[in-house]
């Protein structure tokens, strides 16, 4: 995740020849997945850039990675991450805990934290509310009809 005034973050892709969030920055006008948070409660809300699910679940619930002290892993370097001085320095210290750990965190979040007190990135509710919408609709196109009576089937030919 990124802040649209973060910067340049030094990792480079020398494939590519620019930083990776360069090209998340780049994106933006097609990532339409940014959203706000505070990331203090008396600071101004600032809009942050989710390039990853596990950094849209870390930013989403910044508080609750604040309050997971007993943490190992992954889970730890993102409650460290939220312990940062501004939301620059949590969205760079997330990117670099990311960095090729996707998947331990996943498993990490299974552990550590009950998915009830999980809060739902803003791309996920959205798209759940899309699919709700989208179904409804689906089911009101099918025709209901009650069940008949059949008559016992005849003797069937065996092969």
């Amino acid at each position: 995740m990124i802040s649209k005034n973060i910067g340049n973050i030094t990792k480079s892709n020398p494939n590519r020849g620019y930083t990776d969030v360069d090209n998340c920055v780049c994106l933006k006008d097609l990532h339409p997945y940014d959203f706000k948070i505070k990331y203090y409660e008396d600071d101004e809300e600032k809009e942050v850039i989710p390039y990853t699910f596990e950094d849209a679940i870390a930013l989403s619930n910044i508080e609750l990675f604040r309050g997971l002290t007993s943490s190992t892993g992954m889970i730890k370097k993102m409650h460290d991450a939220s312990l940062k001085d501004s939301v620059e320095e949590c969205v760079k210290a997330l990117y670099e805990a990311l960095d090729g750990e996707k998947a331990k965190m996943a498993l990490d979040l299974l552990y550590d934290v009950e998915p009830e007190k999980l809060k739902v990135p803003t791309y996920i509710d959205e798209g759940l509310k899309w699919l709700e919408k989208e179904l409804k609709h689906t089911y009101q196109d099918f025709v209901y009809a009650e069940p008949r009576e059949v008559d016992a089937p005849q003797d069937l030919e065996v092969f």
